[in-house]
């Protein structure tokens, strides 16, 4: 920009100089007086200005930061599943060992424990008891019971008690009768004239 302003100047000045001298020129070919006293007048000379150049200062480079380096955080370890600590087995528990009982005691050896055999002391594998009076026929010392007479109640095989004739009691007791029988006799179930109070299968003993 100086220097186009100087270079502008200059022009300027060249050319008043050239106006001047055709104005000299003109007054020389009129007036030889005029050309003298204008020759003695000394030319004044202009001295052009330099005009300093301003050196432009170079600033220094501004460089831009590096944004910083983000630090690397640690890996997060990933936490890796927990082994289970195996259980010690629970053992299954065993059903107990049956103890071995010992059989029953059966003193006639006929199969049939005394506790359940009729006749514990004679064998009679089959239990046999023709008149049903709980003892088998193995070793039933009683006569066999003749079958009850149609007028006589089945309960009491060992008499004739007449089942449509009233109510029997044992004689000797507390009860009134009208008939009266003596005993001990046989009683079966189902005992019609209670004569078995303790349930042993004899009345009125």
């Amino acid at each position: 920009m100086l220097r186009l302003l100087f270079l502008a100047a200059v022009a300027l000045l060249l050319a008043l100089g050239l106006v001047a001298c055709a104005e000299e020129g003109e007054e020389g070919a009129a007036s030889p007086t005029a050309t003298a006293a204008r020759t003695a007048t000394p030319a004044i000379t202009t001295t052009p200005q330099t005009t300093p150049q301003t050196t432009p200062t170079l600033l220094p480079a501004t460089s831009t930061p590096a944004p910083p380096t983000p630090t690397p955080e640690p890996a997060t370890p990933t936490p890796q599943p927990s082994t289970p600590t195996p259980r010690p087995l629970t053992p299954t528990p065993q059903p107990p060992t049956p103890t071995l009982q010992p059989p029953p005691p059966d003193a006639d050896a006929d199969g049939v424990p005394d506790g359940q055999d009729n006749c514990p002391n004679a064998p009679n594998p089959n239990q046999a008891d023709t008149d049903g009076d709980g003892i088998g026929d193995a070793c039933d010392t009683a006569p066999p019971t003749q079958p009850p007479a149609a007028n006589c109640a089945p309960s009491y095989p060992d008499v004739c008690l007449c089942p449509n004739c009233g109510d029997y009691d044992c004689a000797g007791g507390s009860g009134n009768g009208p008939n009266y029988v003596s005993g001990p006799i046989r009683v079966l179930p189902p005992d019609p004239f209670d004569l078995d109070r303790d349930g042993d299968g004899w009345g009125c003993e």
